[in-house]
């Protein structure tokens, strides 16, 4: 919701940010995009009545609310499965982006909570450098062990499953590894 709501913000009056988190947005917001709380419902005139009872008209509702990770068009036959009680624990994936069962095939873009673009150029870049040679990944075996670390490690940080793939704090670190590996 930020990125959009930063796309946005230049060509309206008012931008107001509802999430399920308080003061999710850490950045620095341009002066007409407000925060405010959690959507408790809209009315049947268009009215938006938020959690803490406040209530305003809008135009418009762009709703981001994430995504469960989907892949039916894939055969079952590749290996990669997606957690069902989340839809948001894709697996086996070496890094967030390469199937550890079938190294050519990668998935951009699942890693979440990331300045986005910048962040998919650089998979693009490191899966580029895995196919044609310039990077060799490790053993099915031990791309498999990273996957199980780096889940064990969030979990015990205490994040959930279904956040096994949010990045946060971790992006940078992230996208200097998948620059030094696509060198």
């Amino acid at each position: 919701g930020q990125d959009i709501c930063l796309d946005v913000a230049p060509h309206a009056r008012r931008v107001l940010v509802s999430a399920s988190k308080e003061k999710w947005m850490v950045s620095r917001l341009p002066g007409n995009v407000e925060q405010v709380p959690r959507i408790d419902r809209v009315d049947a005139d268009g009215r938006i009545v938020f959690g803490d009872g406040s209530a305003v008209a809008a135009d418009t509702i762009i709703w981001c609310t994430g995504y469960a990770y989907s892949y039916p068009f894939l055969n079952h036959r590749c290996g990669v499965t997606v957690d069902s009680a989340s839809g948001r624990h894709v697996q086996p994936l070496y890094k967030h982006l390469v199937n550890a069962l079938h190294p050519t095939m990668m998935f951009i873009g699942v890693p979440y909570t990331v300045v986005p673009f910048p962040f998919a150029s650089l998979q693009a870049q490191y899966g580029q450098a895995v196919l044609d040679g310039r990077h060799a990944l490790p053993s099915r075996a031990d791309m498999a062990r990273w996957q199980d670390d780096d889940l064990r490690r969030r979990l015990r940080l205490g994040y959930k499953l279904h956040e096994a793939h949010r990045m946060a704090e971790w992006q940078f670190e992230y996208a200097r590894d998948m620059a030094r590996c696509a060198e």
